[in-house]
């Protein structure tokens, strides 16, 4: 469903004025790539839900039935936030600010970018020799709750670099 969703979002966007306004808003996208490696991108709050379309979206947010927190808590399981300080990301970001700027729209400064966990292990397999002390405190901060990553974030954000 994920998946779909975000392979649909643009044509959504496109038909739906309204939800092309929010854009420079979202501040969680989940990307994939299709078949001919382009990327695709959705913001969690759209992607996280079955059956949306442009103007249902907009329906139900103005109604405030729509939360970005729990569409973010479950999509945590299975994509992860790529380092802004990788070419994985340059490469994402670029994407996404072409595509946002189909509708004179910027990323917000406070967005982020996630993939798939699948598919981020499958970039930096293919990057060389990863370090594996990394690996792993990747793959254990994965299998932790999320009021648990959290405290770990903040805590790698105090130690700065």
């Amino acid at each position: 469903m994920v998946t779909k969703n975000i392979l649909r979002f643009a044509d959504e966007v496109r038909k739906c004025p309204g939800l092309a306004d929010r854009l420079a808003s979202f501040r969680s996208w989940y990307a994939v790539q299709d078949e001919l490696g382009r990327w695709h991108f959705g913001p969690s709050k759209y992607i996280g839900y079955a059956g949306l379309d442009g103007p249902k979206y907009l329906s139900l947010t103005n109604m405030r039935k729509l939360d970005g927190r729990v569409t973010e808590e479950r999509l945590q399981a299975f994509f992860c936030t790529v380092d802004e300080d990788t070419a994985l990301y340059e490469e994402l970001d670029a994407a996404l600010c072409e595509f946002l700027s189909e509708f004179d729209k910027f990323p917000c400064r406070s967005s982020r970018i996630n993939i798939a966990n699948d598919a981020y292990d499958e970039h930096y397999a293919s990057d060389g020799d990863p370090v594996r002390l990394v690996d792993l405190i990747v793959a254990v901060a994965r299998s932790l709750p999320s009021s648990q990553v959290k405290e770990l974030r903040k805590r790698l954000k105090t130690m700065g670099g």
